[in-house]
């Protein structure tokens, strides 16, 4: 943003800068929902689908460290902390018998993102 006195010519410049917030669970599951996820909304956790269909959920927590500290015990593997959340992707079948379960692909986690963490 440029500001510019009347008299005098003097030129200000304000910044602004917006911390990265945390949606809430009702807010994130509405996003979602309006981008093919199919998710509902317990308290303070939103469940659901992404739209190739890995099942996850995720749990809001008081602070960034608390929900660092929650992925961190679930593992890196199939959690993943977002803001003060954590996705949880665990227990999806492989796609194919003896396979890797399926997990959340990249686009899946840029949508969460876009959602969880609104600018």
């Amino acid at each position: 943003m440029l500001l510019v006195a009347g008299c005098g010519g003097e030129t200000k410049v304000a910044t602004t800068t917006t911390p990265a917030r945390t949606a809430g669970p009702s807010d994130v599951a509405e996003c979602l929902n309006t981008v093919q996820f199919l998710v509902e909304v317990t308290g303070r956790t939103v469940t659901g689908n992404a739209p190739d269909g890995v099942a996850f959920v995720i749990r809001f927590y008081s602070s960034d460290a608390q929900a660092a500290a929650a992925a961190a015990r679930l593992g890196a593997r199939y959690s993943r902390a977002m803001g003060r959340t954590v996705i949880d992707y665990r227990g999806n079948p492989p796609a194919h018998p003896g396979g890797e379960p399926r997990v959340l692909i990249r686009d899946d986690f840029a949508t969460l993102r876009h959602c969880i963490q609104p600018r």
